[in-house]
């Protein structure tokens, strides 16, 4: 008797992938480093202990520079990055700048995502934990 394979969650992974991405064009006008004036003793942030949308940003832009090869990843930037949240024009846009390629990219990072605690963004996902 064979042992089955187990069935990869394809549908969990491009789920993944594509609300972390979402969050992150979400964050593109509101990340920063919060600035403390010394003289006038302001608090600096409001917990240094859990991650900010800085952070989060950073550990997104670290796996992609894992799982995309350094000469695609302008390209795939431009695709998923900088676009509106509109699903039928990203996946057009990637079809046509990217490619087929795109999908096992985007399986391979919604994986990482999971693995790494990344997803889900909200209720008690990334935020709500200490890093």
């Amino acid at each position: 008797m064979q042992k089955r394979k187990a069935a990869k969650p394809y549908g969990k992974n491009k789920k993944a992938f594509d609300s972390v991405f979402s969050f992150y064009r979400s964050l593109s006008t509101t990340t920063s480093i919060p600035a403390v004036n010394a003289a006038a003793g302001g608090k600096p942030s409001r917990n240094p202990a859990k991650p900010t949308p800085l952070d989060f940003k950073a550990d997104v832009d670290r796996i992609v520079n894992l799982v995309v090869p350094k000469k695609n990843r302008v390209r795939f930037y431009v695709t998923y990055a900088n676009w509106t949240d509109d699903q039928i024009e990203i996946e057009k846009l990637a079809d046509k700048i990217l490619g087929g390629i795109r999908h096992s990219w985007e399986q391979r990072l919604g994986d990482q995502f999971i693995k790494r605690g990344i997803h889900p963004t909200q209720g008690k996902g990334y935020f709500w934990s200490i890093r």
